[in-house]
């Protein structure tokens, strides 16, 4: 059954999305800015003003 899986297909590198999507920042730069994001619940909270 595992030989069935084609995780090629499953796997999307966030980077590569992100550029293809408009971004035009160094692959050092994307990652550190998601690390400086922490904890995301606070993060959404703050974009959202509202508890998660």
């Amino acid at each position: 059954m595992a030989d069935n899986l084609n995780l090629g297909r499953v796997f999307v590198d966030p980077y590569k999305k992100a550029v293809e999507s408009g971004y035009s920042g160094t692959e050092e730069e994307f990652y550190a800015a998601l690390a400086s994001i922490g904890d995301i619940n606070t993060a959404l909270d703050q974009i959202n003003g509202e508890a998660v």
